[in-house]
């Protein structure tokens, strides 16, 4: 498994590290992250599968949990999070165009 190697902690596992699955018994590798599909390894013998969470749920989530990280708890209101997370100026761009259809 190599969990979230979009996360700026030392010790994750790259997704260039080819060492994990290639060492492995069947030659494969899970992969866990928030990463665009356009940075995501490709092999027409591998199995995708996307989960989307709610975007409500994201956006509470986001709320709570990305401030936290960067020490900036109690800084924005709600209406201003939900501005900022919907914005393309937001990292990656905004969750709509990450996530929507097409």
């Amino acid at each position: 498994m190599v969990a979230w190697p979009d996360t700026l902690h030392s010790g994750v596992i790259s997704l260039s590290d080819d060492s994990r699955y290639r060492a492995s018994p069947t030659g494969l590798r899970a992969i866990k992250t928030h990463v665009k599909t356009d940075y995501a390894p490709y092999s027409e013998k591998a199995v995708y599968i996307t989960v989307i969470r709610d975007p409500k749920e994201v956006t509470v989530s986001g709320f709570h949990f990305l401030p936290a990280i960067f020490g900036l708890s109690g800084y924005f209101s709600v209406e201003e999070w939900l501005e900022i997370f919907l914005s393309p100026q937001f990292f990656e761009g905004s969750w709509v165009d990450r996530k929507g259809p097409g």
